[in-house]
């Protein structure tokens, strides 16, 4: 009997978890937001410049750079610069803000992907929403949530090496880290994940 009770509160924990999970990703993210002041869309700022570069003529990378690190360095493949050129129409603060509601859009689509169960879905989202560097990321601009989105696809369809190889290669293009995909192909020797990819570049 004393079990009853138990199981009838997860079961409601269970069926309010989206509804949870949604207002603490909502409320976390706004209010991160509202009091980031000139840290909003920090890293963003320097793919907005180096695409503003490149639209006025002038070289993608900044030459003058002696060390990584100063605001403003963009620091990414050259290719990566072809998603950033239309948010360089826009003006600055604009391009932030719907920057970082697609990387949150990503992220929530790639959830969906994930081959989990809706449980544990609706867990990412939550714990996401509890998860400083996940908002504080979020908050930069960062690349996060298009990375994890096709991290998603290519675990979703882990079985088309087709699909692996070539989302391997997208991410490679946004950022170096996403050859990790690569170097797990060849480890567990699924070459034809590997051979996408090199077709796909």
């Amino acid at each position: 009997m004393g079990g009853r009770p138990l199981s009838g509160l997860v079961g409601a924990l269970a069926r309010l978890l989206p509804l949870i999970a949604l207002v603490v990703m909502a409320l976390t993210v706004f209010a991160t937001l509202a009091v980031a002041g000139d840290t909003l869309g920090y890293d963003f700022r320097a793919y907005y410049t180096a695409a503003s570069r490149v639209l006025n003529g002038l070289p993608l990378y900044d030459s003058s750079a002696a060390v990584a690190g100063p605001s403003g360095l963009f620091l990414y493949p050259p290719p990566f610069v072809l998603v950033i050129l239309p948010f360089a129409l826009l003006p600055v603060g604009t391009s932030s803000l719907v920057w970082i509601a697609l990387m949150v859009a990503s992220f929530g689509l790639g959830t969906a992907l994930l081959p989990v169960r809706r449980t544990v879905r609706w867990t990412i989202v939550l714990l996401a929403g509890l998860s400083m560097p996940f908002v504080y990321a979020t908050k930069l601009g960062q690349v996060g949530g298009l990375l994890f989105l096709l991290f998603a696809v290519a675990w979703r369809w882990l079985d088309r090496p087709a699909v692996v190889g070539a989302v391997g290669a997208l991410g490679a293009l946004v950022k170096v880290q996403p050859g990790l995909v690569l170097v797990w192909a060849a480890v567990t020797r699924q070459w034809a994940p590997a051979c996408s990819w090199a077709r796909a570049r």
